[in-house]
């Protein structure tokens, strides 16, 4: 994403503020009214201080000293109803970037997460979405107070002494141009704290996700110095934003103490030669400890959206990423009834299309059929998978379901009756029974039980001290990648899907263990269509058609016997089990 002014990249996010905008009216009200209260104290203190102590006045002393006391009570009321405001505008806010995230990554297809960089912002989503909440709910009114309190203690500095006014905005001028030249070295600084954050937390999440290979290719000292250099250019990044947080902050307060120093030199000379009187130079100078407060915040405003700019661009991308699987406004669910698949001159490639891996495939499945899909590893088997479960559109051509193009019906009608079992599954957190209904899915303890028999992976589940209780996060370490696909297909079956897909679901299983299982998912789901994706010839050899998928353009269909007795390439594909059977 190219990199944007940070005032536009703040407004991209204001249309969650305007929708609640009565919120924020209210937030600013409290602030303008804790504003003008705020500015009424100055000038009180010098009307107490002229007419009440010079003026030895007692009853205006009283008189005044009551009102500021009251003022100020009514500012703190004010300041506090701003903050649970604020406070709670925030959480709102929060709640509706998370939805919004969440929503659009329901609707990305699998090309938006083949960029990388997208990994990277779903590693930080949590810590981009509370920070974007709070950018977003504070900056817009914290600015419009801001500038609202300088331009009027400007005004009332101009009333009292026009003089000291322009000594003041002389001043201005020096700290602007400090401020512009400290703020681009801090992003800059920030952006690579943010990048070398990033590249450690990759780094850690590789040595432990794959601790068990580190370990056993003797590696584990080359990885660990690797990530102790990213480590150390981490720290050297905070040293030197340190350095220059601390040069900033010195130089803003040596500045500080002069320009006051001189204000009130200058305004003493004054009040020598009668030309302003003592209180007026005390409000001058309690008008300027404001000014200073307003400008600071003013400063900080823009500092926060520099420095969290990077969470903002990030949430902005994934946002604004475009979506390649759309789904048709007002698309019916459509409930399988004859849960066959059929390609019709289908073209696809990743990347918009270039290279395709597909090109004008046509092919059929029959409803209830047990197919096996066969090829030659990178020859698009597993692209045929994700285009049936509509995780990618087809470039050109289009993809049935039970007669219907899966482009017209929702995607709820996809995702609801068809399963999918990958050849690399990942364990969820919580207990099994909570990973085998996937996504809080509202399945009985019995269909969940049911579908562990199936996978026959029910006995190593009732073993377990707390069964189908245990908590997969405390068995990371002891359950093996065969008992991982196992736990996979039950999850899948759980589903009761009118279409399962396995896609090399058997990989790391004895050859007699998966054909239990096929047999075990074909007779308890005889109307169900099975499309099997393997290397392994008895899985071929038990399915009804093979699928052979030769080239990009060119899909052949059979039995296994007839690909066997006649053809080559089908005979090299499997030439060491068949010589191994043999």
């Amino acid at each position: 994403m190219p990199r944007v002014d940070k005032i536009k990249i703040f407004l991209r996010f204001n249309s969650y503020l305007i929708r609640y905008w009565k919120a924020g009216s209210a937030l600013l009200l409290c602030g303008v009214v804790s504003i003008i209260f705020s500015l009424f104290g100055p000038y009180i203190g010098k009307l107490i201080l002229d007419n009440g102590i010079l003026g030895r006045d007692m009853r205006s002393f009283f008189i005044y000293t009551l009102i500021g006391g009251v003022i100020y009570l009514l500012r703190q009321v004010s300041d506090r109803g701003a903050s649970v405001l604020k406070n709670s505008t925030t959480r709102k806010i929060k709640v509706d970037l998370a939805r919004s995230v969440f929503r659009k990554t329901q609707k990305l297809s699998l090309e938006s997460f083949r960029d990388k960089s997208i990994g990277g912002y779903a590693s930080r989503l949590n810590a981009d979405i509370t920070v974007c909440s709070g950018v977003i709910a504070s900056t817009a009114p914290e600015l419009i107070k801001a500038v609202l309190r300088l331009i009027l203690i400007t005004l009332i500095i101009a009333f009292i002494n026009v003089k000291i006014l322009i000594l003041i905005l002389c001043y201005q001028v020096i700290v602007i141009a400090q401020a512009r030249f400290f703020a681009r070295r801090q992003e800059a600084l920030a952006r690579a704290f943010y990048k070398k954050g990033w590249d450690m937390s990759r780094a850690l999440t590789q040595i432990f996700s794959q601790i068990y290979v580190i370990k056993a290719s003797g590696t584990m000292a080359a990885v660990v110095r690797k990530y102790f250099h990213i480590f150390f250019d981490s720290i050297r990044s905070e040293a030197a934003t340190t350095k220059l947080d601390s040069i900033s902050d010195a130089l803003s307060e040596i500045s500080g103490k002069l320009f006051f120093g001189t204000v009130g030199l200058v305004g003493t000379l004054l009040v020598i030669k009668g030309q302003m009187t003592l209180g007026s130079l005390g409000a001058i100078l309690a008008y300027m400890s404001q000014g200073t407060a307003a400008y600071t915040a003013l400063v900080t405003v823009f500092e926060r959206i520099v420095l969290n700019r990077l969470s903002l661009e990030r949430m902005a991308e994934v946002l604004d990423a475009p979506v390649y699987v759309k789904e048709r406004s007002g698309a019916p669910y459509v409930k399988f009834s004859r849960p066959g698949i059929n390609f019709k001159n289908v073209s696809f490639g990743y990347r918009g299309g270039n290279d395709l891996v597909l090109d004008r495939i046509n092919f059929t499945v029959m409803p209830g059929s047990k197919a096996a899909l066969v090829g030659a590893s990178g020859s698009g088997k597993t692209t045929i998978a994700n285009l049936i479960l509509r995780l990618y559109d087809v470039n050109s051509g289009g993809i049935f379901l039970d007669g219907c193009d899966v482009r017209e019906m929702s995607l709820k009608s996809i995702y609801s009756q068809t399963g999918l079992v990958p050849q690399a599954p990942s364990l969820w957190s919580g207990s099994i029974a909570q990973a085998m209904a996937w996504g809080g899915r509202s399945i009985d303890a019995s269909e969940v039980r049911r579908a562990a028999r199936l996978a026959e992976i029910d006995s190593f589940i009732e073993g377990l001290p707390d069964g189908y209780n245990t908590i997969l996060e405390d068995m990371v370490s002891v359950i093996s990648q065969g008992q991982r696909q196992r736990m996979a297909i039950a999850a899948a079956l759980a589903k009761k899907p009118k279409i399962l897909i396995m896609d090399e679901a058997c990989s790391s299983l004895d050859s007699g263990l998966e054909e239990r299982i096929v047999d075990n998912i074909i007779g308890a789901y005889p109307g169900s269509t099975l499309v099997m994706i393997s290397h392994r010839l008895s899985s071929a050899r038990k399915m009804d058609t093979v699928y052979f998928l030769k080239s990009p353009s060119k899909m052949d269909a059979g039995t296994a016997k007839a690909f066997a007795e006649s053809d080559i390439k089908y005979n090299e594909l499997f030439a060491g089990q068949i010589n191994g059977i043999g």
